[in-house]
């Protein structure tokens, strides 16, 4: 099973559970997860550097973590009662970031950021400082700095779904959406619908002209899209695809509806776990081969249960985070 990504921030916002939390303290010791801790201390650096015109050396996150991880139980291991323990080893991970900016900030104050976040099955619409909007689709959250777009270009953070409206400056002022992965979307002013869900990252541009830049290895792949074009990555990046698509599909969630175009009831159980929380158990797997089209609210979950029962000529039965398809 993937490990998700987001129970780390779901932790540091102190809303995992005790076993949730025990599941970030072990894959913290995986390669998986000394190579994330790395990439957020490489990432808060390289803030601070961006921001004040000097040059870091990532520390080596391997023997940081060897340390940290000394008093905390092993794979295999029971468990340490407590919430507390864990949550003080876990920030013991965070300190040695917060170590490393700390020399740096008593001559240069690190900036802090301003942070939105949604929940299961909420939405929430964001106009940033350059009036360029942001809606979010639930279980999503997107970051940027307090000085967005006072500099030479405008930079947020995001990840899970999100439909951007991108202002264009007279300055023609760069705008970078930086997602998982070594990717990032760049734009000028455009609407586009983005992805970054823990399997796959879509974009679907609307109106406009963007091109995504993916890092592979030392050189950076550049994509070009036009209005109507998809561009889908599989979770390692090792490829993509580029294909012609209805745009306003992607995006219809903003007006609290999904249309199905030809769409797999496999996408469409990975949209209600990763946007409503919801996991799905069918009786029989070729159920999530089924081919599906229609449109559903997705305002009021019990009506989207529904309306994608009808459209499968199944039953549905939900138990609170479990829902469970059975085939008439």
């Amino acid at each position: 099973m993937q490990f998700q990504k987001s129970l780390v921030e779901k932790y540091l916002n102190n809303e995992c559970t005790k076993d949730e939390a025990e599941i970030v303290l072990v894959w913290l010791q995986t390669a998986e997860g000394e190579a994330y801790l790395k990439k957020r201390m490489e990432e808060d650096l390289q803030n601070v550097a961006e921001n004040h015109g000097f040059l870091l050396e990532v520390p080596d996150s391997k023997a940081s973590l060897e340390r940290i991880l000394k008093a905390s139980p092993s794979p295999g291991a029971a468990p340490r009662a407590g919430k507390g323990n864990l949550k003080r080893i876990w920030w013991a991970a965070a300190a040695c970031v917060t170590l490393i900016l700390a020399v740096v900030v008593v001559v240069w104050p690190s900036e802090a950021f301003v942070r939105h976040q949604t929940a299961f099955g909420e939405k929430k619409a964001i106009t940033l400082p350059d009036g360029s909007k942001i809606t979010l689709n639930g279980n999503s959250s997107i970051r940027h700095t307090e000085s967005f777009g006072q500099g030479k270009k405008r930079e947020v953070w995001m990840e899970g779904e999100g439909y951007f409206s991108v202002i264009h400056t007279r300055e023609n002022t760069p705008f970078i959406v930086h997602i998982e992965d070594d990717l990032n979307v760049m734009v000028l002013g455009t609407e586009f619908n983005l992805s970054a869900r823990k399997n796959k990252t879509r974009v679907v541009l609307n109106t406009g002209k963007i091109r995504i830049n993916m890092k592979q290895g030392q050189e950076t792949k550049k994509i070009d899209m036009s209005p109507g074009e998809l561009v889908e990555f599989d979770n390692s990046n090792a490829y993509f695809i580029k294909k012609a698509v209805n745009s306003d599909n992607y995006s219809s969630w903003k007006e609290n509806k999904l249309i199905f175009d030809n769409t797999s009831f496999s996408e469409i159980a990975e949209i209600l776990n990763h946007t409503f929380g919801l996991s799905v158990m069918v009786e029989d797997d070729g159920m999530l081969e089924q081919r599906i089209n229609g449109t559903v609210p997705n305002d009021d979950i019990e009506k989207l249960l529904q309306g994608l029962a009808l459209l499968l000529d199944a039953r549905v039965e939900r138990k609170e985070g479990l829902v469970v398809f059975t085939q008439i």
